[in-house]
């Protein structure tokens, strides 16, 4: 099942990308690290981790939160 990643720019929630992570392709980063993302280098604010349940089980959300560096 694929996990939901979500990420919010500068503590905007009208900036938030939602991507599907079919395979778990996507590097989930750790906080005041450097994540590459729109060509720009971001700064990790905080990542939180939740599961949602639809149908067929649990899905987890990793939601990333970057700000300017």
């Amino acid at each position: 099942m694929a996990r939901q990643i979500i990420f919010r720019y500068n503590g905007d929630a009208n900036t938030e990308e939602v991507e599907q992570d079919f395979d778990d392709s996507i590097v989930v980063p750790e906080k005041d690290s450097a994540y590459q993302r729109k060509g720009k280098s971001w700064l990790v604010a905080a990542v939180q981790t939740t599961t949602s349940l639809d149908a067929k089980g649990p899905i987890p959300i990793i939601r990333i939160f970057l700000v300017e560096k």
